[in-house]
């Protein structure tokens, strides 16, 4: 695609002469930001799409907003660019915001940012491989991806390797060795980390816990975990992550582990009356 400075100021001022400046202030700031009268534009294309996916959240994008991000992201695949095209695969991955859900196209943009030696491609090519996005699924190959990104030092993966063991997935089924390696994940968490780790390993701590998989049952620890997965899987269910059903089963993990430490309290101790 060529895409020339001019072309990209000129597709740029016309798409901020369509937003809607009060529905989506954040897209119009920007642009109006980055534009000048004498046709000047002080961001790169790939700058401009990465910013602009993230502005307005959680509102759906009108469809000329989204074919100019997508042009935006075509242009700099077709420069080279392995972030582009792992991004672009997201959008289709997700389907959120107007993007369409398209498995097939994520999965190609996946595989073509991993030949350019995109690491976070390789993850997500992981995911699809292990939940069967357009595609039977395969374990062996999600394995294999997830002991990249484990090496690597990305969590996600980590902690998929560690459900692998959990469910016997590709490797022989091994619930100590699960739930070491979700402890081990929150060992190694930081704060950048724990927006996408913490709560779904405290979910798993909480099943394995509840439970008694790999360890001893142990209710209270259940539910301290349930209660942080919670949190946590708020806030990512609000910025369009896939996690309701995540949400839902920490929630309901809580109902579960209350249910099992009330047995343990005998009905006279309990007290009724406000103090």
């Amino acid at each position: 695609m060529k895409l020339d400075r001019e072309m990209l100021y000129n597709n740029t001022r016309q798409v901020l002469a369509a937003i809607n400046d009060g529905e989506f202030p954040q897209v119009y700031e920007y642009l109006d930001g980055i534009t000048d009268a004498q046709g000047n534009i002080e961001a790169t294309p790939f700058e401009i799409v990465t910013t602009m996916v993230e502005c307005d959240r959680p509102k759906k994008l009108p469809a000329f907003l989204i074919d100019y991000l997508t042009e935006l992201f075509e242009f700099e695949i077709d420069e080279g660019n392995a972030d582009a095209m792992n991004d672009l695969g997201c959008q289709y991955y997700y389907g959120g915001r107007g993007f369409e859900q398209s498995f097939e196209k994520a999965v190609r943009l996946y595989k073509m940012a991993a030949d350019h030696g995109n690491r976070q491609a390789m993850e997500n090519l992981g995911y699809c491989y292990y939940y069967g996005r357009d595609m039977v699924p395969d374990y062996e190959k999600a394995f294999q991806c997830f002991a990249f990104g484990a090496f690597n030092g990305q969590l996600i993966s980590f902690y998929k390797i560690g459900d692998m063991y959990r469910y016997g997935y590709y490797v022989e089924q091994n619930l100590q060795e699960a739930l070491m390696i979700y402890h081990r994940c929150l060992a190694m968490m930081t704060n950048d980390d724990s927006k996408y780790v913490s709560g779904p390993v405290h979910l798993r701590l909480g099943d394995m816990y509840l439970n008694g998989l790999g360890t001893e049952k142990d209710c209270e620890a259940a539910l301290f975990h349930y209660n942080v997965a919670e949190v946590m899987l708020y806030q990512m269910v609000k910025n369009e992550y896939m996690y309701k059903k995540s949400l839902r089963q920490a929630i309901e993990g809580q109902a579960k582990a209350r249910e099992e430490l009330a047995k343990n309290i005998p009905e006279d101790e309990w007290i009724d009356e406000q103090v």
